[in-house]
Parts: structure tokens; C-alpha cells; sequence
């Protein structure tokens, strides 16, 4: 009972995490820059 209790806001939860997520990327500055600090972050 518990279980199924939990998965229904656990669900919910990332879902509206994730999409926050790619509105802020899209919301940050061009590829440019961001490429820049990726490529100088990778190893």
C-alpha cells in the first residue's frame, strides 16, 4: 500500500523537474558559450 502511495508523487515530481531543466538551458546563452565551458570542462 505504502509503495503504491509513494510512486504516484515520485512520478509526478521529475516530471516537472525535467522540463524546468531544458526551459532553463534554452533560456541560457547561445551554443557558443556554452560549448566554449563544456569543451573546456571535458577531461
Amino acid at each position: 500500500m505504502a509503495s503504491s502511495c509513494h510512486e504516484e508523487p515520485s512520478s509526478s515530481e521529475p516530471s516537472p523537474e525535467t522540463t524546468i531543466s531544458d526551459i532553463k538551458i534554452e533560456h541560457e546563452p547561445p551554443d557558443s558559450r556554452l560549448s566554449e565551458l563544456g569543451i573546456r570542462s571535458w577531461p
